[in-house]
């Protein structure tokens, strides 16, 4: 889900569907939504998640990611372009070889 802005519609869809297409043959990525994030709860927890991980990458606290480091491994990573296009692929291969 993305939030609403005006103009990026047609390029959110342009760009989610090439990802798609290069990425996911099984079709395990799910459509495309596009929300206001003054309604949409996934909307706010991801501005919550990912203002808490900018607390925390600039060194102050956050209880919220105190929490979530302790109920389950966590991490957390700033990577290029190539090394999150690379990490995508991996995932997918890996969600392949399980499935069959």
């Amino acid at each position: 889900m993305f939030d609403r802005k005006d103009g990026q519609k047609e390029s959110l869809g342009e760009v989610y569907g090439a990802v798609r297409a290069l990425f996911d043959k099984d079709n395990i990525l799910g459509n495309l939504s596009i929300g206001d994030r003054k309604n949409e709860c996934p909307l706010q927890a991801a501005d919550l998640l990912v203002g808490e991980l900018r607390r925390n990458r600039a060194g102050h606290e956050s209880k919220v990611m105190d929490i979530l480091k302790r109920r389950r491994p966590l991490m957390i990573a700033f990577p290029t372009d190539e090394e999150f296009r690379a990490h995508v692929k991996n995932v997918l291969e890996n969600f392949k070889k399980r499935k069959s």
